[in-house]
């Protein structure tokens, strides 16, 4: 009889444990992590403007500060014209978006991960 508590107690007891955890994990923000593309625009970009890149690299604390991709291709432009984080801001927002299709009578929801 007490084991019987015991595990509707401790089944009581995870269930609060994920909702909670669950709920406070919805509220906070996707980590953004910059920082692999702004080592690799240091070690093999191509620089335009060096003093504005060294300036960027210590702004943002080499990419530590970068929250967003767009915010990562502003300062990718900053160093090189040319640099891009993605070809067109218009895919940054069409791939942070769930899309929906249909393939065989079946309805597919793509969520995307970052």
């Amino acid at each position: 009889m007490i084991t019987n508590k015991c595990r509707y107690g401790l089944v009581g007891l995870i269930s609060i444990v994920l909702t909670f955890g669950l709920s406070a994990s919805n509220r906070l923000r996707a980590s953004f992590n910059a920082m692999p593309a702004i080592t690799y625009m240091s070690k093999y970009g191509i620089i335009n403007h060096r003093t504005q890149w060294q300036a960027m690299l210590h702004a943002t604390d080499h990419g530590r500060k970068i929250t967003s991709l767009t915010q990562l291709n502003q300062i990718l432009r900053a160093a090189n014209l040319h640099s891009f984080a993605v070809a067109n801001l218009r895919q940054v927002e069409h791939a942070t978006r769930p899309t929906k299709t249909m393939s065989a009578g079946l309805t597919i929801i793509n969520v995307p991960a970052f």
